[in-house]
């Protein structure tokens, strides 16, 4: 209908659904992931089993919840936590998303610990469509 590749599709899950559909999700996942789709999880870092799902869902990318920015800037234990995190999802070979960025010290700190991409108020709120062409 569109002739659009299934590479320019992600098919966004959550955390918790995730964990109460493991099973059933994880066949589908599969199924999905065999035509081309990449499978993103998001607000990773919400539910309780959040290192069992990197390690059970077949996904390619990983939007880490904006809880692990809770005070990174002064805070070295949850510096440490969110670089943790960052450094085993990449391990996996995962592309990491922050999402819930609100300032450039926060922005500044996920990209020096590997974050792929960074997400949040800091760059923009939401706009309609035509703010944000002019913004591009």
């Amino acid at each position: 209908m569109y002739n659009l590749s299934s590479d320019f599709i992600e098919i966004e899950i959550t955390e918790t659904v995730a964990i109460n559909e493991l099973n059933i999700l994880k066949n589908v996942l599969n199924e999905l992931r065999t035509y081309g789709f990449s499978i993103s999880m998001d607000d990773f870092g919400t539910g309780y089993s959040s290192i069992s799902c990197l390690r059970d869902m077949p996904i390619d990318i990983l939007k880490l919840d904006k809880s692990f920015l809770g005070g990174i800037e002064h805070d070295e234990r949850s510096r440490n936590i969110a670089k943790s995190i960052v450094s085993l999802a990449k391990s996996l070979d995962l592309v990491v998303i922050i999402e819930g960025v609100e300032s450039k010290e926060q922005a500044e700190l996920m990209k020096q610990f590997g974050c792929d991409l960074v997400q949040g108020f800091y760059f923009a709120r939401p706009m309609p469509a035509k703010n944000f062409l002019d913004l591009l």
